[in-house]
């Protein structure tokens, strides 16, 4: 399957599978009162960390070796995939039973109730097991089952979210059954999907099976490492704040980090596309850095406006929460500005991790969380949950420029000059969002930003197009399947 399709299949389901999370968090917050959204969103990173150790890596293992192993036939496939879920299963058991030995310390440190904490930490089984599910499909390249198992489970919490909310019964542990089900309803597809894939594959002799583990646990922790480190800054600034602070804080930290996150949707979706794209090109020996810069190119266009506009408008995200939750208007504003950075740098990461510089990118993220971490327990004590947002853009920040400097050095990639102009595009809507809350005022401020863009890059329309062209059309390589799921 072509790049270019394989982004408009991950462009919706990261658009579905994130907005209905989305519309899920909101329908939280608004079923709940403050205090327990905060005790939600406390237990709900809790758990993202619980689920991220519990995966081990293996979601970008079998992004690696899954177009390997099923060259190699069904044996390979199947040890590739037994050896994955088994990890996530043994890990997010060893977790629950921690937890459960250690529910009286967690419940008073963390000030979140026992019975929600267990719930949650049961969830970890199908969270730890669903995510490699996800990208075991997004691998082979079948984006349609992709999105079928990635945007069930949210529907399915939605819906279960419209029940509480008309019986009007809803409770906080209520909402944590109602996030274990929806997890594990994506397992059910998943594995059935499976089983049909690797029924149609050849037959083949395997390697044997003490290399394969070695090397697959070797890249597997290194990109757990990754992970985790990632994770890890991403969600302990809510454990800090709820230890520091109080469940309020924490709810309205949560809402504006959540809502910034919504930005990446674009980016996320290119990088599931590209990263088994980048493999593939890799074993056929058709790596191509003018190719990859095009698709950049393109890909920053298509997608600027969307950010410069976000930025902007960024009031309204919050007050679909509720008006409590304007008071964090200004931590949305600096992560959200993380996020165009992330855009402006591209994706280094993916290309650290796919062509063998996983260590690299592990330092790198070992260093970015040290980073976060440090400066959450300096800052958070003294300024809040300002601290909290300065520590996860800076530690971010810190890490993509070591990997973007490191490819760029490794001649995997290149920087455009034009990005150091490119900083400038988001300043009118910045300024807007922090100084008025006029609409008219804030819609013409983006508009401003983007006649900058234009103005500045002045890239005619007709090239855009050749450009897109010539991407749909010119994809190095053999799209033949090595078995089907559907």
């Amino acid at each position: 399957m072509r790049l270019s399709v394989s982004y408009f299949y991950y462009f919706l389901n990261n658009l579905g599978f994130r907005l209905l999370k989305f519309v899920g968090l909101i329908l939280c917050a608004r079923i709940l009162s403050l205090h327990d959204f905060g005790v939600f969103s406390t237990l709900f990173s809790l758990t993202s960390i619980f689920g991220a150790v519990s995966v081990f890596g293996m979601h970008n293992t079998v992004v690696k070796y899954a177009e390997e192993t099923t060259r190699e036939g069904a044996s390979a496939f199947r040890h590739l995939m037994n050896l994955s879920f088994g990890t996530n299963l043994i890990l997010s058991l060893l977790f629950a039973l921690a937890v459960f030995i250690l529910r009286d310390a967690i419940s008073h440190y963390l000030g979140v109730p026992v019975t929600p904490l267990l719930i949650g930490v049961a969830a970890t089984i199908p969270m730890a097991i669903g995510r490699t599910m996800t990208f075991v499909f997004r691998a082979l390249r079948e984006p349609i089952k992709s999105v079928a198992i990635d945007v069930s489970g949210p529907a399915c919490f939605i819906a279960l979210l419209g029940l509480l909310a008309v019986s009007r019964t809803s409770s906080l542990w209520m909402l944590m059954v109602g996030n274990f089900l929806s997890l594990a309803l994506p397992l059910v597809i998943g594995f059935s999907l499976l089983n049909r894939f690797a029924r149609a594959l050849p037959t083949v002799v395997a390697p044997t099976e003490r290399k394969r583990l070695s090397t697959i646990l070797s890249f597997s922790f290194f990109s757990f490492i990754v992970t985790l480190s990632s994770l890890s800054g991403g969600e302990m600034d809510r454990l800090f704040l709820a230890w520091f602070l109080d469940p309020q804080t924490v709810g309205q930290y949560n809402a504006a980090a959540r809502s910034a996150f919504q930005l990446n949707i674009f980016y996320f979706a290119f990088t599931y596309a590209f990263a088994p794209q980048v493999v593939k090109e890799n074993l056929n020996g058709a790596i191509s850095i003018e190719r990859d810069h095009k698709r950049w190119f393109l890909f920053f266009w298509l997608t600027a406006p969307f950010y410069l506009a976000t930025l902007g408008l960024g009031r309204y995200f919050l007050l679909m929460f509720g008006r409590d939750y304007l008071a964090a208007l200004q931590i949305f504003l600096i992560l959200a500005l993380g996020a165009y950075v992330n855009l402006l740098l591209g994706p280094s990461e993916v290309y650290l991790r796919m062509l063998g510089y996983q260590k690299r990118e592990a330092v790198y993220m070992v260093l970015s969380m040290v980073i976060t971490i440090f400066l959450d327990l300096v800052l958070i004590p003294k300024i809040g949950m300002y601290g909290a947002a300065a520590g996860t853009a800076l530690g971010f920040l810190a890490f993509k420029i070591l990997a973007t400097v490191f490819a760029v050095q490794q001649g995997l990639m290149r920087i455009p000059r034009i990005t150091w102009a490119r900083i400038i595009y988001p300043i009118p809507p910045l300024l807007g969002a922090a100084t008025t809350d006029n609409p008219v005022t804030l819609v013409a401020l983006v508009c401003l930003s983007l006649i900058l863009m234009f103005v500045i890059e002045r890239v005619p329309l007709r090239e855009l197009w050749n450009t897109a062209k010539e991407l749909i059309i010119n994809i190095p390589g053999s799209e033949a399947k090595t078995g089907s799921v559907g």
